[in-house]
């Protein structure tokens, strides 16, 4: 395997890394932890961060989308469109797939109960009317998953980039502009109460995409500016930005710092400058999970609902209120398993038809033949 497709399973790596968190955080926050447990529960927290790993996903969207559209070179209207038709059937059939699912789940077989181990996360609101899954469709609500307001943070990036193009290409330092800018606006929203409401405020997000479109301009300088660098200080760098990765939600979620340290982190895993240090990710698991990692993101929620009204009904709510921590892990267990092969349909589905040519031989390489890659080569 040549190295580039070894850097192109590692970032699938990072991808699964990332979904799983958030299994994880959502495990844990639908689930009513005493009083007693607060310390641990935050430590815990601190490792299985969310709404960390939403970002992760900005900046590798934001890489990948990159060198998608260097690649393209869209010097024209047509080539813009094709690439945002492009985009459109990439995103949209998995999400029509999805909301389907959840519609037809909480219409006919959700059942409303108090339980009391269960936190206010679990018995939200689900509307299922036709107008609520044609919203939910467009990502103009989020009432039947809430984890898709992401994705139209994607999709807006998504459409942003081709009219960014044109700007950027002929005024590279026009890149380090529109990041001031988009930080502006991370650091003043308006009004001020919509601060942290994801579903309000897309573009709060969107200079995560964009410093991973930066990475993926600017790889070749800081190749060179790795190379210059003494390996003791690279090391020490990289430790570095782990730490402020591990550590941002005790400083409020500075995500401004996370974004930087996480950008590098990724930059180095993409320029293999220190191939040993990321072995981990060669795991052939993480990389069959980050292959359908998008519809893996997609449909936990819908699983995971699923499994905890399942067990909640089922298993004595006094016997999970004391082994809780154990019910949580079980929990995760479960869910994981049931939705990769859900996924892995999903994905036949919704996802591999809409692949390029390349992609989709590509995807006879990787570890699990059913699967195709998402990321092209860098």
């Amino acid at each position: 395997m040549n190295p580039k497709s070894t850097l192109n399973l590692r970032l699938q790596s990072v991808r699964a890394l990332a979904a799983l968190t958030v299994v994880a955080f959502h495990v844990l926050i639908r689930l009513s932890f005493p009083e007693s447990e607060s310390y641990r529960l935050r430590a815990v927290l601190n490792v299985f961060n969310g709404l960390d790993a939403v970002c992760l996903f900005f900046i590798l969207s934001g890489f990948v989308l990159g060198i998608t559209l260097i690649k393209r070179k869209p010097y024209n209207l047509s080539e813009c469109w094709g690439f945002i038709r492009h985009r459109f059937m990439r995103l949209f059939p998995a999400i029509v797939f999805s909301s389907l699912l959840y519609a037809i789940y909480y219409r006919y077989f959700y059942e409303p109960r108090d339980f009391p181990v269960a936190s206010g996360w679990f018995n939200m609101p689900h509307p299922v009317s036709l107008l609520d899954l044609t919203a939910n469709i467009f990502l103009i609500r989020y009432t039947l998953d809430g984890a898709t307001w992401s994705l139209q943070v994607e999709w807006l990036f998504s459409l942003l980039l081709p009219v960014l193009y044109f700007w950027t290409s002929r005024s590279p330092r026009s890149n380090f502009i529109i990041l001031a800018v988009l930080l502006f606006l991370y650091y003043f929203p308006a009004p001020a109460a919509w601060k942290w409401n994801a579903t309000r405020v897309p573009w709060y997000f969107l200079f995560m995409c964009y410093a991973g479109w930066m990475l993926a301009i600017y790889k070749d300088h800081l190749l060179k500016w790795l190379h210059r660098l003494p390996r003791f200080l690279l090391y020490v760098l990289i430790l570095f930005c782990f730490g402020v990765c591990a550590t941002n939600p005790h400083f409020g979620h500075h995500l401004e710092l996370f974004t930087a340290a996480a950008t590098f982190l990724i930059g180095v895993i993409v320029l293999n400058v220190t191939p040993g240090f990321f072995r981990f990710l060669d795991a052939k698991p993480l990389i069959s999970i980050g292959n359908i990692s998008y519809s893996f993101y997609l449909l936990h929620t819908l699983v995971l609902t699923i499994c905890e009204q399942a067990l909640l009904s089922h298993v004595s709510n006094s016997w999970i209120a004391l082994h809780l921590w154990f019910f949580a892990f079980v929990l995760f267990l479960v869910t994981v398993a049931i939705t990769i092969p859900l996924s892995c349909f999903s994905f036949w589905l919704c996802e591999r038809p809409f692949l390029s040519p390349r992609q989709a031989r590509s995807a006879d390489l990787t570890p699990s033949p059913v699967f195709a890659s998402r990321v092209p080569h860098a």
